[in-house]
């Protein structure tokens, strides 16, 4: 049980960080744009 939730703790904070990721390189791209 302990390896499940440091598992999807994990998965969480990867996919977390690439949303974030992913945000930030659309923002980026359209400030770059104007």
């Amino acid at each position: 049980m302990k390896e499940f939730l440091e598992n999807f703790c994990f998965f969480f904070t990867v996919k977390k960080n690439s949303a974030i990721m992913s945000y930030v390189i659309k923002y980026d791209n359209k400030r770059r744009t104007i």
